[in-house]
Order: C-alpha cells, then sequence, then structure tokens
C-alpha cells in the first residue's frame, strides 16, 4: 500500500533533492555554450568594446569560465533555503483517496484530501504473513504492487529528471502488469457505517480491504491485482439524485491533466450515472470508471481502475457494471 514517510525520511529526501547538481549542471552548460557562441562573435561584454569575430573552436576557451562561474553560483543559491530555487514541480498525491496528478498549486482534492508532494510518499508492500501475499507466494512477487507503485513513479520520474538513476528500479517492475487479473469474481456486499444500507458489486477477489469513517464520510478502499476500487460516500452537498452528484464531482475530478480527453464517455442509467475514461504516463495506461449516484441523503462515488487494461479486463468492467447495485 502507498504510505507516507515520516519525518525523518522526508527531511532526508528533501536534503537529496535540495543538495542535487542537475539544474546547476543544466544552467552552467546553458550558459556556457551561449557565452561561447557569443565571444565567437566578438562580444565580450557590456563594458569592453567588441573583437573581430573568430572562429567557434577559438571561443571554447570561454566555455569552462563561464560554466563554473554559473555553476557555483546557481548551486551556491539553491543551498540557501530561504533564496528561491528552480520551481519544484513534483508530482502530487491524495492523502486520502491516493490518487496521483500532475503539480497543481491547489492542495484540495475532489475527495476532500489533501493534495502533497509525491516524494513524500512511498510503496510499503504485503507482509510475508498476510494471506494474500501467501496466496500469490508461488508468482514469487507481488502483482498488487503495479497499479499504484508504477503509475506514481513513472509520472515522478517523467517530472523530475534527477531522480533518472531510478529507472532501472521502475523497468524491473513493469513485467508486473502483464500478470493477469483473477478470472473469477465475487459478489461483495459492502455495509455503510451508520446508514443501514449497503453497496453491493462483483468484482476480482479482493485484498486490502480497508474501511475507514471521516466525519461525516465514509471511505473505502481495495485491489486485486491490477484492479483498484475507491468508494467515497458524503452528504449531499445540494439537492438532487444522481445526475447532480456526477455534476458536482465530475467537473472536479477531469481537472486531472493527465486524463486522456477523447476517451471520456459518459453515459447514465436508473441505478448511477457513469463516466469512463483513461488516464495516461508514457506508455503506462490506467483505465478508470466513476459511477456516480445518490442514495438516502448520501452522494456516493464509486471508482475502479486497471493498470495497462486487456482485452479480458472489459469482461471484468462489464461484470462490475452489471452487479453494482445499492440499498437496504
Amino acid at each position: 500500500m502507498s504510505q507516507r514517510k515520516t519525518q525523518s525520511e522526508i527531511r532526508r529526501t528533501e536534503r537529496h533533492f535540495r543538495f542535487s547538481p542537475i539544474y546547476a549542471l543544466a544552467f552552467g552548460i546553458f550558459a556556457g555554450c551561449l557565452l561561447t557562441i557569443f565571444r565567437s562573435m566578438g562580444w565580450r561584454g557590456y563594458l569592453l568594446p567588441p573583437t573581430a569575430p573568430m572562429p567557434l573552436w577559438r571561443a571554447a576557451y570561454i566555455f569552462p569560465i563561464a560554466f563554473g562561474f554559473v555553476f557555483l553560483l546557481v548551486y551556491l543559491f539553491q543551498l540557501v533555503a530561504k533564496i528561491p530555487r528552480v520551481p519544484d514541480h513534483d508530482a502530487m498525491i491524495c492523502d486520502r483517496c491516493h490518487r496521483v496528478t500532475g503539480f497543481t498549486k491547489q492542495t484540495g482534492c475532489e475527495c476532500g484530501g489533501q493534495l502533497e508532494l509525491l516524494r513524500h510518499w512511498t510503496w510499503v508492500p504485503d507482509s510475508p504473513d498476510s494471506p494474500e501475499f501467501t496466496k500469490r507466494s508461488n508468482q514469487s512477487l507481488q502483482p498488487a504492487v503495479a497499479e499504484l507503485f508504477l503509475v506514481r513513479r513513472l509520472l515522478h520520474l517523467s517530472i523530475n529528471p534527477p531522480l533518472m538513476n531510478y529507472v532501472m528500479r521502475f523497468f524491473s517492475a513493469l513485467f508486473l502488469l502483464t500478470l493477469p487479473i483473477t478470472s473469477y469474481a465475487d459478489t461483495v456486499s459492502i455495509p455503510i457505517p451508520s446508514q443501514g444500507w449497503n453497496i453491493s458489486l462483483d468484482a476480482p477477489r479482493l485484498a486490502r480491504k480497508q474501511g475507514r469513517q471521516e466525519g461525516p464520510n465514509y471511505v473505502y478502499q481495495a485491489n486485486s491485482d491490477r484492479f483498484n476500487l475507491s468508494i467515497f460516500v458524503e452528504p449531499q452537498a445540494n439537492p438532487g439524485g444522481s445526475k447532480e452528484c456526477y455534476e458536482f464531482y465530475w467537473p472536479k475530478a477531469s481537472r486531472n491533466p493527465l486524463i486522456s480527453k477523447p476517451t471520456i464517455k459518459v453515459s447514465n442509467t436508473d441505478k448511477f450515472y457513469r463516466v469512463e475514461y483513461d488516464v495516461g504516463v508514457g506508455t503506462l495506461v490506467q483505465h478508470n470508471v466513476n459511477y456516480y449516484f445518490m442514495f438516502e441523503g448520501k452522494w456516493v462515488d464509486v471508482h475502479i481502475s486497471i493498470t495497462n487494461p486487456t482485452i479480458e479486463d472489459d469482461a471484468v468492467i462489464a461484470s462490475f457494471d452489471k452487479g453494482l447495485n445499492y440499498g437496504k
């Protein structure tokens, strides 16, 4: 599961990011190349008169001087915390629903949680003593890590070049995405605490089931290999039914810049409003479906996702569509 790092780990991560010379190297190389070109054109600065143009190879003596000066200047400025450094546009993750998104100045997620820097979080695998781990032990590796681990790590990698040294770790986990989702489905009934009703659904055998009450809100999360399930139950924000629930939540969720707009499909039945879409990060694709409905004064957002879906996964989604029900 995804877990926030400890304060000491966060400080260590921030220290690593702060002392990284990547930005200073980039600025130094850029400045060295630019000033070398200017020098070959005869420019010597604002205080000295220009000279006759010279070949580029003769002007190259200025490169190490400019590079060294700019590198030291930028790096020293980077080390001083109160001096503005290169903007940190890291990927972000919600501390409640654990959805990953690109950098945004907004700190609130549509689920009601708070967005924070992704590098402050880490992936913690199942305990070897857990039943689900034992059940999958013959596979040697845990395919359940593929969903959030790869989405957030690959997004982190694409936005933060300093993390390129971790690329081999990501490729070593990439083959997990080829592991099939359990083909058989279980009928699951999820009671909503203190409400007297439940949500039933057909899904692959779920692991790491976790439900928690957050004031008037209830959050339920579980997964099965590449299949992930999240349920959010909250008081109605406005009068109305499933349509009003969809019109309230989807505009917020659709702000995610990683959503592929052409893949968005909206439909509705007498039970819910349904939105289907893909989220892409490089060659990685996450297929998502949100189900919005209202029952007993509560608005509900049921969200499922499958990482790198295959044709066989269409049957999983179809079964989920058919089996999703709610009532007393």
